[in-house]
């Protein structure tokens, strides 16, 4: 090989080697992480009405919502993503604007949720094996992408949070509102005491069915 290209040779190792240093510096000057998103959007008050992604960073915690939206991101609701995004912060931003957004670097997982199914209205049919024959039946409303609950006790509203996987269940913070009504006290009662012991379900048949390990706590119907 002659000097001169050698010398050649020399100069584009160098370069490639400068380019390489340079991808390297911006790669590691980017703010990357890993987001959680839920796999449904839910109403959220910004500037007016909107929904939002709720979102985390972990599997453990609860989810945040994000008003904006996540740029190269093709959401489909009814499927949990894990991706990678930057954060880039926004120069001066407007008074009603977030002072960051996300932008899609790479989607790591999309998959429907192991609780699909909760999702619904329940209407208590019975409760530790007793058949349930008032007028008004108490009814469980299931938000297992939000981890939350609502109902009707057969005299309260009450409302909680809920975690759940293919098989498993749990509900915690219980709380309802104060309201005393003869002869319904009893069953209401006994229905929140037995969704905090809760930590097994099945459906089927449109049945929801509660357990504790193997001890059935209540039998509820899909009414929606």
């Amino acid at each position: 090989m002659s000097v001169r290209s050698s010398f050649t040779f020399l100069g584009l190792v160098l370069l490639f080697f400068q380019c390489k240093t340079s991808l390297s510096s911006a790669e590691e000057n980017k703010d990357l992480r890993t987001l959680y998103v839920a796999a449904q959007r839910v109403d959220c008050t910004g500037v007016g009405p909107q929904t939002c992604y709720q979102v985390r960073l972990t599997p453990q915690e609860s989810w945040n919502l994000y008003y904006g939206e996540i740029e190269g991101f093709d959401y489909e609701a009814g499927y949990e993503y894990k991706i990678k995004v930057e954060k880039i912060f926004n120069t001066n931003p407007p008074a009603d604007a977030a002072g960051f957004r996300y932008q899609l670097v790479e989607v790591l997982d999309k998959k429907a949720p192991e609780w699909i199914g909760l999702h619904d209205i329940w209407v208590l049919e019975s409760i530790e094996g007793t058949p349930v024959t008032v007028a008004e039946r108490p009814r469980l409303e299931l938000f297992p992408g939000e981890e939350r609950i609502q109902g009707f006790a057969g005299c309260n509203q009450f409302f909680g949070k809920m975690k759940a996987s293919a098989q498993s269940i749990q509900f915690s913070g219980i709380g309802s509102t104060k309201m005393f009504c003869t002869g319904k006290m009893e069953m209401e009662s006994q229905l929140l005491s037995n969704l905090a012991k809760a930590d097994t379900y099945l459906i089927k048949n449109l049945q929801l069915i509660l357990l504790k390990g193997k001890q059935q706590l209540m039998v509820l119907r899909k009414v929606d």
